[in-house]
């Protein structure tokens, strides 16, 4: 039995030594930075790295490139939660690797477990000295908060009040939206309603319909989920058929008929709130993008500064330290209401950054060299126009846009989150992907 044993051991090290060598094989064929001499870690460099950790790769790209261009060397940690099969090639685009600004490339394949993404920080941690760590989506924020404690030995994070969980707690729309009502922001009427896995459908006498149903928290939940109900007896399907396999919690709100999409960027620091960014959806994305902007305009923050102030005010009230942004609608009569707080940046804040006010790059200086926080940093550019390349092709290829609606937004906006003339080998890498995209156009029309 012993000797069995040994044997088993002895197999599964060569296994794993054995895979070792593919992997490094596997990264050299793909031109991954970390297999450039010049990009292994100095601890004598003066140059500080930070990490930045999320699923999409231009939210990955776009915050590596702000930090990169103020000076940061930076390293990535890719996170699928499953592995890209072969009918959604598209989750296989890496554009963030091959950034000049790109030091190390790794990846982190999850199967839906928080705990490995703490295992692969770990394994990433620099041992010299502290590294920035900045979530680029509400998994990675999430699993990072749950094991804080841990992490904050290895990585200077984002926290509320240094308290591990807080940020999963506030990830709660129904605790933001109390919150946000206290500090004077408008919000919607709403009432969650929780569902066991099988159980009967208690419906609110509260609700009004037609209603507004989304995910209560939607870090592991797909925008799909979001949906307007007409009436009671849609909404108790709905509701039936999201908690078949699991307990479902949905925030069930009053319908608006929304004219158009905001998204406030900014910065918390135990010094105070710093907002220099507004800007406003001009396409929305659909399916998995919903409520995504693929294009969108810079706005000046002054006629808002009111709202905008009691903003700050609610993010202050938070204890939270970090990058954010605040969704925002505006409905058809004019009115101004909060829908959600997201406690990480996400791509559309290299906006911002191309408009002369680069938030990442100051929450870099704060928390890594103790510079001051410039608490009246406005944007210096407005009216200017982004796309997010990576929603366009996605639209493209579900049949939303035509190749030459494409085409039309790709070439007239200002600020491309993937394109750059000087930053040219991520899109070289992406634009690859367009005849994929091409070929899976077919597949998805037919189905």
């Amino acid at each position: 039995e012993k000797e069995g044993n040994f044997v088993t051991r002895t197999k599964r090290k060569i296994k794993r030594r054995v895979k070792k060598v593919l992997r490094k094989v596997k990264y050299t064929l793909l031109g991954f930075p970390q297999m450039k001499k010049e990009n292994q870690r100095n601890p004598e460099s003066e140059l500080p790295r930070v990490v930045v950790s999320g699923r999409n790769c231009s939210s990955n790209l776009c915050l590596a490139r702000s930090f990169g261009e103020a000076g940061y060397e930076v390293e990535i940690l890719r996170i699928f939660q499953k592995r890209p099969r072969l009918l959604n090639l598209m989750k296989m685009l890496k554009p963030d690797a091959y950034s000049k600004y790109i030091k190390s490339y790794q990846i982190c394949v999850t199967d839906n477990k928080d705990y490995r993404i703490r295992k692969k920080l770990v394994s990433m941690a620099d041992t010299s000295r502290k590294m920035l760590l900045v979530p680029a989506d509400d998994v990675v924020a999430s699993a990072v908060d749950k094991y804080y404690n841990e992490l904050k030995e290895y990585y200077i994070i984002p926290n509320i009040n240094d308290t591990e969980g807080e940020i999963n707690r506030m990830m709660s729309k129904r605790v933001q939206k109390e919150l946000a009502q206290a500090a004077g922001l408008p919000v919607v009427n709403s009432c969650l309603v929780k569902v066991k896995k099988g159980g009967k459908v208690k419906i609110p006498e509260t609700v009004t319909y037609p209603c507004f149903i989304k995910p209560d928290v939607s870090k592991n939940s797909f925008k799909v989920r979001m949906k307007k109900c007409n009436n009671k007896k849609e909404l108790v399907k709905t509701l039936k058929k999201y908690s078949a396999k699991k307990n479902t919690e949905m925030l069930v709100e009053d319908f608006l008929n929304i004219k158009r999409e905001y998204s406030l960027l900014g910065l918390s620091t135990k010094d105070g709130v710093v907002i220099p960014g507004f800007f406003g959806a001009n396409i929305g994305g659909h399916l998995s993008h919903r409520g995504v902007a693929m294009t969108g305009t810079i706005l000046p923050v002054e006629p808002h500064q009111e709202l905008i102030d009691k903003i700050k005010g609610f993010v202050a009230s938070t204890g939270y330290e970090g990058l954010f942004d605040v969704d925002l609608i505006e409905t058809e009569e004019g009115e101004m209401y909060f829908v959600e707080l997201n406690l990480r940046y996400g791509g559309s804040g290299y906006a911002v950054t191309k408009c002369g006010a680069n938030l990442p790059a100051m929450y870099a200086d704060y928390m890594v060299k103790g510079t001051p926080v410039d608490l009246d940093v406005k944007v210096k550019e407005t009216g200017k126009v982004f796309i997010s390349e990576k929603i366009m092709i996605d639209e493209y290829m579900y049949g939303y846009i035509t190749a030459a609606e494409m085409k039309k937004q790709f070439e007239e906006a200002d600020i491309h989150f993937i394109y750059s003339k000087e930053d040219p080998q991520a899109y070289r890498h992406f634009k690859k992907f367009y005849f994929v995209a091409k070929v899976m156009k077919q597949y998805y029309k037919k189905r």
